[in-house]
């Protein structure tokens, strides 16, 4: 079999129309694949949602797709994804259930699934491979027929249903939510730190404004203004804002420095020596108005560029 360009051919590949445990193929239109039901185990938790006439009202979808071919002779990777659908909810707004409706589930079974433990969407393992030479789907282990592919999605789902793989799903959601936290909310945090703390603003950007959240920063964009009226410590030009700020940086260090630090040798000679305490304080202003806005800078260009990654991890 040549690629597999269209939906048909790639549900003539899978063999998915012989079946019996799936029914409703419907092909993709935005791309080669198809989606496809199962239902759920007698006994389960799914399984007991069920419309006013018995029948079931939950089921699993299973899609599956295959990215287009760059040789003709190579091979295609094979994506899919099975979560769980509610066969009413295209009539209806989500969790919005109009329990007269006969396609809807019945108003005792549908809330005491809401108390079950749900099967989460899973995604089809790295590795899976059309060859188009051979006219076979390949795993990590070796070939794998249609069914199989089909068979390892629908099992994964239901695993998710373990007390051990829900504690990991949850873990990992945790953390992905964390780090799209840190990275979005971070550049945020450090652009009005050096806005509204240093008097330095990034130069406004040229181009569509839809693409402002993925701007990528560099170092030539921000640009820190004076207070040319005259704010000074001890004769060195500084704005109002980032003289304020430095003196709480300042005082964290002094105060950090004191708690922390043995009171011997050079501290002990700092603290004892007023002229000598005041040449490290000058010295230490002037490190932390050039450095801290510059780390804010560099955190900057660094989540800048780790955004749309984070969107999608």
């Amino acid at each position: 079999m040549p690629a597999l360009k269209t939906s048909q051919e790639v549900i003539q590949a899978i063999g998915v129309a012989g079946l019996a445990d799936y029914y409703d193929v419907i092909p993709l239109l935005d791309a080669a694949g198809f989606t496809v039901k199962r239902r759920y185990p007698l006994g389960s938790a799914a399984a007991q949602v069920v419309k006013p006439n018995g029948a079931p009202a939950c089921a699993c979808v299973i899609a599956i797709a295959v990215e287009p071919l760059q040789n003709p002779n190579g091979v295609s990777r094979v994506g899919g994804e099975a979560w769980l659908y509610e066969d009413c909810q295209e009539d209806h707004r989500l969790r919005r259930h109009n329990f007269g409706n006969p396609n809807c589930p019945t108003e005792a079974t549908y809330y005491a699934f809401q108390a079950a433990a749900k099967p989460q969407e899973v995604h089809l393992a790295a590795g899976v491979l059309y060859d188009c030479a051979a006219s076979s789907f390949h795993g990590a282990n070796g070939p794998v027929t249609g069914q199989q592919i089909l068979d390892s999605l629908y099992d994964a789902h239901l695993a998710t249903l373990q007390r051990g793989v829900r504690l990991r799903l949850y873990l990992a959601r945790t953390w992905r939510h964390l780090v799209r936290w840190a990275v979005w909310r971070g550049q945020d945090a450090c652009l009005r730190l050096l806005e509204y703390g240093y008097d330095v603003k990034a130069t406004p950007q040229q181009g569509s404004p839809f693409s402002a959240p993925f701007r990528i920063y560099k170092w030539k964009d921000f640009v820190r203004s004076s207070d040319m009226i005259g704010s000074h410590f001890f004769g060195f030009q500084s704005s109002k804002r980032s003289l304020f700020s430095n003196m709480i940086v300042l005082c964290l260090l002094i105060a950090g420095a004191y708690w922390l630090l043995p009171h011997t040798g050079l501290l002990r000679a700092i603290y004892g020596n007023t002229v000598l305490s005041t040449v490290v304080v000058v010295f230490m202003f002037l490190v932390v108005d050039q450095l801290v806005p510059r780390t804010l800078q560099g955190i900057v260009w660094i989540l800048c560029r780790l955004r749309l990654r984070a969107l999608f991890f």
